[in-house]
């Protein structure tokens, strides 16, 4: 319930099933995996709520639980890293990245190691370097490629970042996906924009 409603944006109800939740775990024996996911939602949320000092302590507790069981680390970084950026840090935010990366890798979870390369992908476009970032999509490209069909909804978001906007758009139009028919008419408006073609840029910016 706290990450239906952190997916909603409803951040007091996630705050409150989150740690809801957190008082459950943390009363049963052998409940740590559950106290590891409830911190890290919590983070997350303080996170989204601009909290970025809470935000950061609880995801560390929480890392600092999932070290402790042997567990994976890559969320953790990967939340980390969204905070630094959010903080103007764009190097420990690529720092913390690279962990991510190196974490999905270890669990050779293809999910993950999309999920990662695209996120990375981002840090460096937030950075200026379009070279990397680039680099780091077609990573993700290759991996998608190689899994059957697209049940996970990674490509329309890959081919948003290598540039094919206009696939993307026939894509989410057809889907009934208004939230990603929104973020692509946006894209696309830039794009125009930048060509200099400002009655495209108007109809899709509308």
């Amino acid at each position: 319930l706290a990450q239906l409603e952190l997916s909603l944006g409803n951040y007091k109800e996630a705050r409150e099933w989150a740690w809801k939740a957190l008082d459950i775990y943390s009363k049963i024996p052998g409940g740590d995996s559950g106290s590891i996911e409830a911190t890290l939602i919590i983070g997350i949320i303080e996170r989204e709520r601009g909290q970025l000092e809470q935000a950061e302590r609880f995801i560390k507790q929480s890392r600092d639980i999932s070290q402790a069981n042997k567990l994976g680390l890559g969320r953790h970084a990967q939340a980390l890293s969204e905070i630094y950026f959010l903080k103007g840090d764009p190097e420990n935010g690529i720092r913390f990245m690279l962990q991510a990366v190196e974490e999905a890798e270890k669990t050779n979870i293809k999910p993950q190691i999309i999920n990662a390369y695209m996120r990375l992908g981002d840090g460096y476009q937030r950075m200026g370097d379009k070279g990397k970032a680039n680099f780091y999509y077609r990573k993700a490209m290759t991996f998608q490629k190689e899994m059957a069909g697209d049940t996970l909804g990674f490509g329309p978001s890959l081919d948003l970042r290598v540039g094919d906007a206009r696939k993307v758009y026939e894509h989410y139009a057809t889907s009934g996906s208004t939230i990603g028919l929104a973020s692509v008419s946006l894209r696309l408006g830039e794009q125009y924009f930048e060509k200099g073609i400002l009655d495209s840029a108007r109809f899709m910016y509308e």
